[in-house]
């Protein structure tokens, strides 16, 4: 795949240019300490978390829920019903995790170094990222992005989400480019790499973990290698 038409490179955020994993970890050990002294069984809890977060985190990107609603229910479903004040103790919860996932968050190594090619290679980088509007913007000042990347799409604000067609038709749109233009870089084969297929736009997975064995496209396991396919003008 020859690279000479790429105009734009469009990242997803979360695990793709910053460790989400590492932070949300992190913030985990934060909750569980106030978990833990509320005497609930942290494991239990994360198990019924990770099963109800997910369907909660879609409903709200697609328009469902509110905000506000996902942020209390991904805690207020799964804690105890008989506590006193369900809601203000989900609601310390909430607080706790999106202060570290939010504002403790770092960007992977490789990327600055990919963004500081695409820029002398006179390529433009936008983000699209699902998620919270005031979440994502934290991540995005804390980490500093807005210094190497101007056009940032968040799903809450434009009211589309990932991996529908229609957000990726927002965007190259509102970049007045064509789809055989952009190259879309992201970590979820659902929401970043299928989604733009559905418009024909080139795209690369980042696999960082070696999740995805048999996906069949064109996947890198860092930036590095993406820096490495721009500098020689070329995807294999």
């Amino acid at each position: 795949m020859n690279l000479h038409r790429i105009k734009y490179v469009i990242f997803d955020l979360d695990d793709t240019l910053c460790d989400y994993q590492k932070a949300k970890k992190n913030a985990i050990s934060l909750v569980n300490q106030l978990l833990e002294s509320s005497g609930i069984d942290v494991n239990q809890f994360w198990n019924s978390y990770s099963l109800i977060e997910p369907t909660l985190f879609r409903q709200f990107v697609n328009g469902i829920i509110s905000r506000d609603e996902y942020r209390l229910r991904r805690y207020a479903d799964v804690i105890p019903g008989d506590r006193e004040n369900p809601l203000a103790f989900s609601s310390a919860l909430n607080d706790i995790y999106m202060k570290e996932a939010n504002h403790g968050i770092t960007l992977f190594d490789d990327v600055i170094p990919l963004l500081k090619t695409l820029e002398k290679k006179e390529i433009n980088t936008a983000i699209l990222t699902n998620g919270p509007s005031d979440g994502q913007r934290d991540k995005i000042k804390a980490l500093k992005l807005e210094e190497y990347i101007k056009k940032i799409y968040i799903s809450e604000e434009i009211g589309l989400g990932k991996p529908s067609c229609k957000v990726f038709k927002f965007v190259i749109d509102d970049l007045n480019i064509e789809p055989s233009q952009v190259l879309m870089v992201g970590d979820s084969i659902e929401d970043d790499i299928e989604g733009a297929k559905q418009l024909e736009i080139k795209t690369v997975l980042v696999d960082r973990k070696g999740k995805y064995f048999d996906y069949k496209g064109t996947k890198i396991f860092d930036l590095s290698s993406l820096k490495e396919m721009f500098d020689t003008n070329l995807i294999r």
